[in-house]
């Protein structure tokens, strides 16, 4: 009887990197949802100059970045919640760890590209 358990087995494969990476981003994009909601809803308690702090809060270098990397790990759990679909179909078996990679290095890319721009944005 082996002593490994399923947890070893994938540990070190792509498609466990893949399973781990989507859980994360799930978490943090609800994370970042609920608190958004909360802050909408302190914002419309504030009135006009609530709305008017809480935006120009949003205004900062912090914000910007949090921004360009919550649209990145939008990216990235689309992405991989794409695979997963494709692969409860059947497609794409025998292509998981290619395409897991190419969700990341599309994520990843998208996100460079949105934090040149935001930089660019703060420079200006």
């Amino acid at each position: 009887m082996s002593t490994r358990t399923m947890l070893d087995r994938y540990q070190t494969s792509t498609s466990y990197l893949a399973r781990i990476l989507h859980r994360f981003s799930g978490f943090v994009l609800t994370v970042y949802v609920l608190v958004y909601i909360w802050q909408l809803g302190a914002v419309r308690r504030g009135g006009v100059e609530g709305f008017n702090a809480t935006m120009a809060g949003y205004n900062t270098p912090f914000w910007k970045i949090t921004h360009a990397l919550v649209v990145a790990l939008v990216v990235l759990h689309a992405l991989t919640g794409l695979r997963v679909l494709f692969f409860e179909a059947g497609i794409g078996l025998k292509v998981q760890k290619a395409s897991f990679w190419l969700s990341f290095v599309i994520t990843v890319i998208i996100f460079v590209l949105l934090f040149i721009k935001v930089i660019g944005n703060l420079a200006a």
